[in-house]
């Protein structure tokens, strides 16, 4: 009870925060997603950074932070939060936009974007606006795209490892 007491107010102050830093050019991106779906690689993609990336059940062990400039000019963070199965960092509910990053070529992908966001329903970051991004759709063919596609149509597809749809992302980014 405390925890959602907590989640309480910070929500009453997410409103007026999120206005003010993407006012002041610094708003917040979480990257979420189950453990392996590749938030790491796509965090190296948008920010140009180097941080361990590894296919490997919880590379990532503490959140990330990096920051990157938008074409015109404003600056954002983007978090990369450990992969979900343990404990959600406190830092995510103060994001102002999620980008529910999916392993496309997982066959458990399905539920595993239930497990998260049952997990953001848990913690009450669901109110946060969010944004699915299939990612390692590389791996896919056609037909497989196709599927993920009709079952989330306003996904973003993106292949962090092969740099592929960063492009788009960074729109969406901008249009946010």
């Amino acid at each position: 009870s405390n925890l959602r007491r907590e989640l309480q107010r910070l929500e009453v102050r997410r409103g007026v925060q999120s206005k003010a830093r993407w006012d002041s050019g610094v708003y917040r991106v979480a990257l979420v997603g189950y453990t392996n779906a590749g938030k790491s690689t796509l965090l190296n993609r948008l920010t140009g950074s180097e941080v361990y990336a590894k296919d490997e059940l919880f590379a990532t062990l503490d959140p990330t932070t990096r920051s990157m400039v938008l074409d015109e000019g404003r600056k954002i963070t983007v978090t990369d939060t450990v992969g979900f199965i343990q404990k959600l960092p406190t830092t995510l509910v103060e994001a102002d936009l999620v980008l529910l990053v999916v392993d496309a070529s997982d066959p458990h992908c399905e539920q595993e974007i239930a497990a998260v966001r049952g997990i953001l329903s848990e913690i009450g970051a669901d109110q946060i606006r969010q944004v699915m991004v299939l990612n390692k759709c590389d791996l896919l063919d056609e037909d497989q795209m196709a599927e993920r596609l009709s079952a989330h149509p306003d996904a973003v597809q993106v292949s962090a490892m092969e740099g592929t749809g960063r492009s788009s992302l960074r729109h969406l980014l901008r249009c946010v």
